[in-house]
């Protein structure tokens, strides 16, 4: 959790902006990185509507690359919690509109893993993003292939398609990533079926799309994702 006033209590008040500033290494390893960032959006609970500072400030925890914000006494004691969260929205969407979501083509060599997990999530993105696939599906028994992948901002949905309750409902906190539990198939091809019948549910594929799915083998096994496949829906 990074916020102001834990931090300030605990670090110089100078130090502070540093601190809400500071970014994972690209290098870092999903479980690593994957210690989900979030920082509290700080509106004024009697306004309707943030200052100019308020506003850039929620902004720029979406462009430092934090997977959630949050609101505290906006919701809880607040007189426009409703309104509080509206604006947040449209202020995420916005900032959202400048993610560099090709920057996985631009990462410097030293930053990458030598870990096929690692490898393998970061084809998945940049083949999605070269050949426009409408979504990347992640078949993950342990969340951290949608989170190998999330790190990178792709442009598409990612799809997280898992059995376990508890990851669904981490998954929710990461960005970028639509977690849903579905039943486990025991051959490839039957993954391959869920998969399209999951982009289709989502409502980002149709008949004839292209996605890209990424996996472990064998499967069910977290921590093994070594497959990419481009699949026609």
């Amino acid at each position: 959790m990074v916020a102001r006033g834990d931090l300030g209590l605990q670090i110089s008040i100078e130090k502070v902006p540093l601190a809400q500033k500071k970014n994972y290494p690209r290098g870092q390893s999903a479980r690593q990185a994957g210690h989900h960032r979030y920082r509290d959006a700080g509106i004024d609970v009697k306004s309707p509507t943030p200052t100019r500072a308020e506003a850039t400030d929620v902004a720029n925890a979406v462009l430092d690359g934090t997977d959630a914000v949050m609101l505290s006494e906006e919701t809880s004691i607040g007189q426009y919690p409703i309104q509080a969260i509206q604006m947040m929205v449209k202020i995420i969407l916005e900032a959202e509109t400048v993610l560099p979501h090709d920057k996985v083509f631009n990462e410097p060599q030293d930053a990458f893993l030598n870990e096929v997990d690692d490898a393998t999530a970061r084809a998945a993105c940049e083949i999605a993003c070269q050949i426009q696939a409408k979504a990347i599906i992640a078949l993950t028994a342990g969340g951290t292939t949608a989170l190998r992948v999330a790190k990178h901002r792709p442009g598409q949905p990612i799809l997280a398609v898992t059995l376990n309750e508890k990851i669904m409902r981490q998954l929710n906190l990461v960005w970028g990533v639509y977690p849903l539990i579905k039943s486990s198939p025991t051959t490839l091809e039957a993954w391959l079926e869920v998969a399209s019948e999951t982009a289709k549910e989502a409502g980002t594929t149709q008949t004839g799309d292209v996605i890209v799915v990424t996996a472990g083998l064998p499967l069910g096994i977290p921590g093994s994702t070594n497959l990419v496949k481009v699949h026609r829906v």
